[in-house]
């Protein structure tokens, strides 16, 4: 009589013992990760005992991520020092992946903050001051009336863009202080903020930034990139006597379809 250690198994005893399926069993022999100890004549494969603790261990690897490569590596081991070494390698690789994943959630719950910023909007004109640290941004003066201008903006910022590990960004436009003062809308030019300061690739002329310090802002709604009501900021300016350095229009969230007729965005007078 055999003993566990000296019995063959065959394909369907083995599977329902080890609870892998036949044709992954089968595959693992084709690709040579794990071939059957012996094959009989009419081409029945059998495996031995001692190969369960193989079977055993590519399960192991699967839970762990481990490639085909790498599972074959680790059925062929036969020091634990080396077990361990593919270990820490594989280790390694999911701390990555980790952080990764990590990053792409913050990305995707920064996004979902995005929408909500846009759902709940309230034109409330509430004026207030706000101290706001200071930011460099990829800035594209507005040469002619058009709104090509927005492309040469994409243009430019592109590289940082592809290099940029987050898809965080914000969009906003320089207005003219004298025109604002008088209740027109004039675009001086576009910026995109990508969450950072420093732009290798970017032309210094294609370089803006703003200090830190106090802001007056507001939220309004802009129409067409032609008409916005700021008569009570302007009020709130003029009854101050404050005497704008700069006023910054940024967009709320990140619009993406029908917002684009109407901009939800807050003005930043620089003072």
């Amino acid at each position: 009589m055999k003993t566990e250690e000296h019995q063959m198994y065959k394909i369907g005893e083995l599977s329902k013992i080890i609870g892998m399926s036949p044709y992954t069993i089968r595959y693992y022999d084709k690709i040579g990760i794990i071939r059957p100890a012996s094959v009989s004549y009419n081409n029945y494969r059998y495996y031995s005992y001692d190969q369960f603790w193989k079977f055993e261990l590519l399960k192991i690897g699967r839970q762990l991520d481990f490639n085909l490569r790498q599972q074959k590596k680790l059925v062929s081991m036969n020091k634990n020092e080396s077990v361990i070494e593919l270990i820490r390698c594989q280790k390694q690789k999911a701390q990555e992946k980790l952080e990764k994943y990590e990053k792409i959630v913050d990305d995707l719950t920064w996004f979902e903050n995005q929408w909500k910023e846009l759902s709940h909007f309230k034109q409330l004109h509430k004026i207030q001051s706000e101290w706001c640290s200071d930011r460099t941004v990829i800035y594209h003066k507005n040469l002619r009336e058009s709104k090509e201008f927005h492309l040469t903006l994409q243009n430019i910022s592109k590289y940082e863009i592809s290099i940029s590990t987050s898809v965080k960004r914000k969009y906003g436009y320089i207005l003219n202080v004298e025109a604002f003062l008088k209740n027109e809308f004039k675009m001086e030019g576009e910026f995109l903020y990508l969450y950072r300061n420093e732009y290798d690739s970017v032309n210094q002329e294609n370089l803006l930034s703003f200090p830190e310090g106090e802001y007056i802002c507001t939220d309004v709604e802009v129409f067409d990139y032609k008409f916005m009501e700021i008569s009570s900021l302007l009020e709130y300016i003029e009854q101050h006597a404050i005497h704008p350095k700069k006023v910054i229009l940024e967009e709320i969230g990140l619009p993406l379809f029908e917002h684009r007729k109407k901009l939800l965005c807050k003005i930043m007078v620089v003072i």
